[in-house]
């Protein structure tokens, strides 16, 4: 089966007040001149959010990284993103001429971590095509709207009675492990999540580096309070219940 998200709207919508395209391209054959012209690219804004994205010095540019040093390519990715910040986005739409296992962390690591600018990236072949773009928008606007504290659906009222009877935190803990073949060291990643909201749909997330393959989490108490005081922020009250979801761990170790 699949979702069928043509012409469904959100339960909320988020609100978009300024945003931009970055088309980045990386050494491989570019795109024509048609495909990243401007009427081009704000027909693929439109598909995400109308009104179309601002512009900064017209088109973003196309930056070539594989024809120099890396870090200077990521360096002169940075500078275009602090300039698009200076116009106080809500977020960018960055298209990558192909899919990269290099380039796309860089760019959400600038995006997420160093300027805290939402992000969304799309190979760019993915919205050339001519079939199926608004299944394929709907996909993408699902991501956006969560991301800017929009809510896409919500759980049945009837249904889900007993969880709001009281105010309430779901919360999910896991421990991921480095692969076999991984460099002897490499550190577990302890995750929590949990939900800061009456509606149960937004969520706060904290992450952990911990000891190699050990699946008791160190930070736990440390983490623990960080979703605690993002649910108080959020939702302007203290909780009444937690429930934890914790995978991977027995009875006997609980």
């Amino acid at each position: 089966g699949s979702w069928n998200l043509v012409n469904v709207k959100f339960h909320t919508g988020a609100s978009i007040a300024k945003w931009a395209v970055l088309v980045i391209f990386d050494g491989h054959t570019a795109p024509s001149n048609k495909d990243v012209s401007k009427r081009r690219l704000s027909e693929i804004g439109n598909g995400i959010h109308k009104p179309a994205p601002d512009y900064y010095q017209n088109i973003p540019t196309a930056m070539t990284v594989q024809d120099r040093d890396w870090l200077e390519g990521i360096k002169e990715i940075k500078q275009t993103i602090q300039n698009f910040r200076r116009g106080n986005l809500t977020f960018i739409l960055a298209l990558l001429s192909f899919r990269d296992m290099r380039l796309y962390p860089s760019v959400k690591c600038i995006c997420d971590v160093e300027f805290r600018i939402h992000s969304v990236t799309i190979v760019l072949n993915k919205v050339l095509k001519n079939k199926g773009l608004q299944q394929y928008y709907a996909n993408v606007t699902l991501k956006l709207n969560q991301k800017l504290r929009g809510i896409n659906h919500t759980l049945d009222a009837g249904s889900t009675h007993w969880l709001t009877m009281k105010s309430m935190m779901l919360v999910g803990m896991d421990v991921t492990h480095p692969e076999p073949a991984s460099k002897a060291g490499t550190p577990s990643i302890a995750a929590v999540i949990a939900t800061i909201d009456k509606t149960f749909v937004q969520c706060h997330a904290s992450l952990r580096c911990q000891k190699s393959k050990q699946e008791m989490i160190d930070n736990l108490m440390e983490m623990m309070l960080q979703q605690l005081r993002a649910y108080k922020k959020m939702s302007g009250s203290l909780l009444k219940r937690v429930i934890v979801y914790r995978d991977g761990v027995s009875e006997v170790r609980q």
